[in-house]
């Protein structure tokens, strides 16, 4: 679900808001997830000390029910700020199709959708190293680990409102993007070789601030590229 709900909000927030609050609704969205996605874990682990697992499953379930429900309630513009309608009618592939074809067609979106594959690989790598640098040459085990990964979050959240002000200019986005990457590529080479985890913190909050301050532009970049119609398909 979570991986078909945020290109969708992503989506959907300039059908929303004026040009002007665009990077302001989009800083914020981000902002509230990378906070949910640090305190969950944590709202997780006092909720098992009450119940069982299966209950937790059970509540975290009915969140994306009630979810669903105030969402069914959002005044969505289904033509955009440009009158353009998706063909809802379009098979999935074709969709696919018409999305690639749009990506060629937009000068530079190929190589931006390349960037962020390239970062989302690069957080993926992140994650499966990060236990194993906590309990292996940091020596600081599970709750080193669990201290890490809030640093990040806690990092994320201040990239995400620090992206707040971040306007609608490609030449600022463009140049915002290249900060962030090449920020979060120095942090992510340099938290490879931390002596010990009050280094790593230090390392961690600028990698979690660092990749939303990347994913930040990337985004608004999108939403400024590419037609409101054809934007979830790319």
């Amino acid at each position: 679900p979570i991986s078909m709900f945020r290109p969708t909000v992503s989506a959907a927030l300039p059908q929303l808001v004026g040009a002007e609050l665009r990077s302001a609704a989009t800083a914020l969205s981000s902002a509230i997830s990378s906070l949910a996605m640090t305190l969950g874990p944590g709202l997780c682990a006092l909720l098992l000390l009450a119940t069982t697992a299966s209950a937790v499953l059970f509540i975290n379930g009915l969140t994306f029910g009630i979810s669903a429900l105030l969402l069914s309630k959002v005044p969505l513009n289904a033509y955009g700020e440009e009158g353009v309608a998706a063909d809802s009618s379009a098979s999935w592939l074709q969709s696919i199709l018409d999305g690639v074809r749009l990506t060629l067609s937009i000068r530079g979106l190929s190589a931006l959708l390349l960037i962020g594959a390239m970062v989302i690989l690069s957080a993926a790598l992140l994650n499966v190293a990060e236990p194993l640098l906590a309990v292996g040459p940091l020596h600081a085990g599970g709750s080193g680990y669990s201290l890490l990964v809030g640093i990040a979050g806690a990092g994320a959240v201040i990239g995400s409102l620090y992206n707040s002000r971040i306007g609608t200019h490609l030449h600022s986005l463009r140049r915002r993007l290249l900060c962030g990457v090449t920020v979060y590529g120095i942090a992510v080479i340099v938290a490879g070789l931390v002596p010990n985890l009050l280094v790593a913190v230090l390392v961690f909050a600028t990698v979690g601030f660092a990749g939303v301050l990347a994913a930040g532009p990337e985004i608004r970049l999108y939403q400024e590229l590419v037609p409101p119609g054809a934007l979830a398909r790319v």
